[in-house]
């Protein structure tokens, strides 16, 4: 049936209505879909985040186990070390009571009178008061490089909790060696005496020599 002028005027004003309304309907959706679209990342970022944050925290775990592990391990290794050193250090100054200022005795018998927190403090201090003392001599300190001499030094500008905090280091790296070369030269020494009392152009003197490269080099006896 055709449509009157004014039914089509009419058609045509709501054909057009529908159009601007499909028109902005589109309009919406395009709008809501690019929102998404921002959105989106937004939400893989924070999922990737929380990822990070995860793999950072079983990280944190894993290095903190194993410092705490190693801190174990070293607190062993110490405790052993001042055990071993407090079991032999009256043996030590016993045997080497010759290269040994007197007055270390008396510090090994203070330290039996002492009461401490534990083996590793009573070696800290053990050990403190035998640089004090072994470097007490002049001579001692000739032994030394420049830098034992400068650790040295150091080493005595520190306070008695210092120095016992500082005395297992220095103990390793500049009482030992000092006293190692300080054992030699005394060896030699006592070698030297024994020679010169007997005579080295002495018959005696020559038949030890004799004696000695001919068990070395003959197997005699």
């Amino acid at each position: 049936m055709p449509m009157t002028a004014e039914e089509q005027a009419e058609f045509d004003k709501i054909k057009a209505e529908n159009k601007r309304l499909a028109d902005q309907s589109s309009s919406y959706k395009k709008n809501i879909d690019e929102m998404k679209a921002k959105l989106k990342p937004t939400n893989n970022n924070k999922d990737e985040q929380q990822q990070q944050q995860g793999d950072d925290d079983l990280l944190s775990k894993a290095k903190k186990e194993q410092a705490d592990k190693e801190a174990a391990a070293k607190g062993d290794k110490t405790l052993e070390s001042a055990l071993q050193f407090n079991l032999s250090v009256n043996n030590f100054v016993k045997e080497n009571k010759d290269l040994l200022p007197e007055d270390f005795t008396k510090v090994l018998e203070l330290s039996e009178k002492e009461s401490y927190d534990s083996p590793k403090q009573k070696a800290d201090a053990i050990r403190s008061g035998l640089i004090q003392s072994f470097f007490s001599i002049k001579d001692h300190n000739e032994a030394l490089t420049e830098n034992q001499k400068k650790s040295l030094a150091d080493f005595m500008k520190l306070t008695k909790n210092g120095k016992e905090g500082k005395s297992h280091e220095i103990y390793e790296n500049v009482f030992e060696p000092a006293f190692e070369m300080v054992r030699r030269l005394k060896k030699q020494e006592d070698k030297q005496k024994v020679a010169k009392s007997e005579g080295t152009n002495s018959s005696s003197y020559k038949e030890k020599l004799m004696k000695g490269s001919q068990e070395k080099y003959f197997g005699k006896r």
